[in-house]
């Protein structure tokens, strides 16, 4: 709960009403709870985000993508996750012509209909290719500098094989997922509209997100995480937030126990 929703507003109390009919509630943080005990509500239990032991288990447990391993070959990757336009708009011209030489980048759009992936693939002048052609393609595969996802559903795993993350939505209809990515330690970038998430928040303000405003501040920011004592330390922030947030869980289900339902 964040100040400025319904149910705290002057229009609120239908709203309000709802929440005192439920038996219980978790919330992720104590800001959430002194909302809820603003408005009269005290059947609440501070138990963090469960989606963090879903991404904990996703880091744990994920797969190995060979095709991905066979493109990165251990060099620094980029991974640009739910990426849309408006994004897209400032990362390919940084692609095309401010990329490390050693370094490459996969690209996982939002939206995967083929005049997107060729409205990508038009904008680049990097090597580029489409991972549905990775595996009839081994030579171009290993001389492309893109990867462009063509698929759903592996994003959480590529991340295995990033060194940072610029995770879309930002510039448009709100920040896509950036607790995948953190649980395998990567500093994320992001645009402007994030703060409806509590992780987000926590991620700038500490240090293990970024905000990108324009293309100067995307050429800002990875220049400085190009540096190893800045990447580190923005690494170990990000990674923090997965570890000291796990266990949300383990409490709704101890509860559940304990109420004996």
């Amino acid at each position: 709960f964040r100040q400025g929703q319904v149910f705290f507003g002057p229009f609120g109390k239908p709203f309000r009403d709802i929440l005192r009919g439920l038996g219980h509630l978790f919330v992720q943080n104590e800001a959430s709870g002194r909302h809820l005990k603003d408005i009269g509500i005290q059947n609440y239990t501070v138990a963090g985000d469960t989606r963090i032991d879903r991404v904990q288990s996703i880091a744990n447990m994920a797969p190995s993508i060979p095709i991905a391993e066979e493109f990165c070959q251990s060099a620094p990757v980029i991974v640009a996750g739910s990426c849309w336009p408006e994004d897209e708009a400032y990362l390919l011209p940084y692609f095309n012509a401010e990329l490390p030489d050693s370094w490459k980048v996969i690209i996982a759009p939002h939206e995967i209909n083929e005049a997107h992936l060729q409205s990508i693939e038009k904008q680049l002048n990097q090597p580029t290719i489409r991972y549905s052609a990775a595996s009839a393609n081994p030579k171009k595969l290993l001389n492309a500098r893109v990867l462009l996802i063509d698929n759903i559903g592996m994003l959480s795993a590529l991340y295995q094989y990033g060194r940072i993350a610029y995770i879309g939505g930002g510039f448009k209809t709100g920040l896509h997922n950036t607790l995948e990515p953190i649980a395998f330690g990567l500093p994320v970038l992001f645009g402007p509209k994030y703060h409806k998430f509590e992780e987000a928040r926590y991620l700038v303000k500490e240090g293990g997100g970024f905000v990108i405003e324009d293309a100067d501040t995307l050429h800002s920011t990875l220049k400085w995480l190009q540096q190893e004592k800045a990447y580190r330390a923005a690494s170990a922030k990000a990674l923090h937030y997965i570890q000291q947030n796990q266990g949300a869980t383990q409490q709704v289900l101890h509860w559940i126990e304990s109420a004996g339902l």
